[in-house]
């Protein structure tokens, strides 16, 4: 039993010293190999299905968490981008703006400098304006609320007066019988034609509402006498040897700024032949520039200035305008071609001229234009002058109607 054990004892050694050779030989063989590369490991160790799932497992993460990192990545890289644009969009607006605030800041400089560097009589003539302005205002308010006592005490008792005749005249009516009433009526009716066959009502307001200058007079006026409302200037003057360029530079100068002063407003056209004006203002500023034109030049002493006072302020001019012209009415003859004054026809007053207008060998000229001869012109009667309208458009068309033969031959007298 015991030999048979040591015997098995030396076979099992010496099976293992044959497996360590091969073992050996196995070894060396597969390093040679592996060294050469010709030599695949999966099959010299041959590898189980477990660790074979497990190793594909892994290789299958690693490809995910690179894929993932690959994807952060890029997503980063973009962020990146659009921030660096985004930024740079930033500095590029900040930029804008600071070259427009730059700017703006230049040109209020700029502006502040030349408003600094303005001249004396510019600033001088736009605080002269600015204070005619303000007195203008207050004069305006101190006519509608300083209305005197007496005034309104006035208009109260006419107001009292007219309702207590209104009402008086209700209770008559009511009390007289209807062929009475048809009486009165018919006195009414035939009174009123009477009266307007006389004088129309609005030749009667015309009238009383008109004042003329006498030519000396300087517009005396009484401390009582009503001053509201706006006051109508018209009036042309020819002068008599024609002004100098530089007198028809002064005469413009100074009415311009004499009306300027007293706050009248319209329209002045200077020829070196005359003034020849529509003009609204205050009714003192209006008779304070006359008396001012009066002083400036003699050729205005017996100038009949043509007055219309208490106009509604609506009809005030808001703006003065004088500008230089070739002539005062516009017919085409300036200069040398201008008859004298010297050769002017004789003045007709009124009354002389109604009367001129009655006899056979007058001839009567009306030098406006058609539309203004048809709104209204004087009728000779028919055993009177010869009325000749030139049918005009324009006044420069009156010349060449003038040297027309028909013309010449009714005008030789």
């Amino acid at each position: 039993m015991t030999s048979k054990s040591k015997e098995q004892r030396d076979r099992e050694e010496d099976d293992e010293i044959v497996k360590e050779r091969k073992s050996s030989k196995k070894s060396k063989k597969l390093k040679e190999s592996s060294e050469m590369g010709t030599v695949d490991a999966d099959k010299v160790f041959p590898i189980s299905e477990e660790d074979n799932k497990k190793k594909m497992k892994d290789k299958k993460l690693k490809s995910d968490i690179k894929r993932k990192l690959d994807e952060k990545s890029k997503s980063e890289k973009a962020m990146s981008e659009d921030e660096s644009k985004s930024e740079k969009k930033k500095k590029k607006d900040k930029k804008l703006k600071s070259d427009s605030k730059g700017k703006s800041e230049k040109k209020v400089k700029s502006e502040a400098a030349m408003s600094e560097e303005e001249s004396e009589p510019e600033k001088r003539k736009k605080k002269d304006k600015k204070l005619k302005s303000d007195k203008k205002a207050k004069s305006e308010k101190a006519t509608s609320e300083d209305e005197s006592e007496p005034e309104k005490k006035k208009k109260k008792s006419k107001k009292l007066k007219s309702d207590k005749k209104v009402k008086s005249e209700k209770a008559t009516s009511e009390e007289d019988s209807e062929p009475e009433k048809k009486k009165k009526k018919d006195k009414k009716l035939k009174s009123e034609k009477k009266k307007d066959s006389k004088t129309p009502s609005h030749e009667i307001q015309m009238v009383s509402s008109i004042s003329h200058c006498d030519s000396r007079d300087i517009f005396i006026i009484e401390p009582s006498q009503d001053k509201s409302g706006v006051t109508l200037l018209l009036f042309y003057q020819y002068v008599e040897p024609v002004w100098s360029i530089a007198r028809h530079k002064e005469v413009m100068k100074f009415v311009e700024a004499r009306g300027a002063f007293h706050e009248l407003g319209g329209r002045m056209r200077c020829s070196r032949e005359g003034l020849n004006c529509t003009i609204t203002g205050p009714f003192d500023g209006v008779r304070g520039w006359c008396n001012d034109l009066r002083g400036f030049d003699p050729a205005f002493t017996d100038t009949e200035f043509k007055l219309t006072d208490h106009l509604p302020t609506g009809q005030h001019f808001p703006k003065l305008n004088a500008f230089p012209v070739e002539e005062l009415v516009n017919y085409g003859l300036a200069g040398e071609k201008a008859p004298p004054i010297s050769e002017t026809g004789t003045h007709l007053e009124p009354a002389d001229y109604h009367k001129k207008i009655g006899e056979k060998d007058t001839v009567i000229i009306d030098i406006r234009n058609y539309y203004e001869s048809s709104i209204g012109h004087f009728q000779p009667p028919p055993e009177g002058a010869e009325l000749l309208d030139p049918r005009m458009r324009k006044s420069t068309e009156f010349p060449v109607w003038l040297d027309k033969p028909e013309i010449k031959e009714k005008l030789r007298g």
